[in-house]
């Protein structure tokens, strides 16, 4: 690749006949290496093929997932963390995750993770300094009010006893 790259200066965002990109077919064959190969070297491109379908409407999750491999799956996201590639939808309307559970395939598995962590994501609560004021001010008022409360009622208790 480097060589065809560098010597005749291919563009690495070419597309084929089907409208594959190379990572398309890095991940249809399962060749890890060299998806991590094209991270590495290529980021901002890989950032616009990551994404990208081919007449069939596949992303290249979509072909990771044909190929069984959840270390390209799982790569994938991590270097794209994003709702839109694990929901991507092909051109009959299936989702990754709806081709893993089709066909029985053990990478179901990675899928379910990853949707589990946008879930979480999305859900998470961000922090609000106001709130985190407020919050503050009430609790060390009420602290306060228990001490005082407290001071009082022994106060109280020890001169009626008296």
């Amino acid at each position: 690749l480097l060589y065809f790259v560098e010597k005749y200066k291919l563009d690495i965002n070419s597309r084929d006949f089907d409208n594959n990109n190379i990572l398309h077919w890095a991940c249809y064959f399962s060749s890890y290496s060299f998806v991590k190969f094209l991270m590495m070297m290529y980021k901002e491109e890989c950032k616009e093929m990551i994404t990208a379908k081919n007449n069939d409407g596949y992303t290249p999750m979509h072909l990771a997932v044909f190929s069984d491999n959840s270390k390209i799956i799982k790569r994938l996201y991590n270097f794209y963390p994003s709702n839109e590639l694990v929901n991507a939808k092909d051109n009959y309307n299936q989702k990754p995750r709806d081709l893993a559970r089709l066909k029985h395939l053990s990478c179901i598995t990675e899928i379910e993770n990853i949707e589990e962590k946008i879930f979480f994501n999305k859900i998470t609560i961000q922090p609000n300094p106001v709130l985190y004021f407020i919050i503050r001010f009430f609790t060390v008022s009420f602290f306060f009010f228990l001490l005082y409360t407290i001071d009082n009622t022994k106060l109280s208790f020890s001169i009626k006893c008296i």
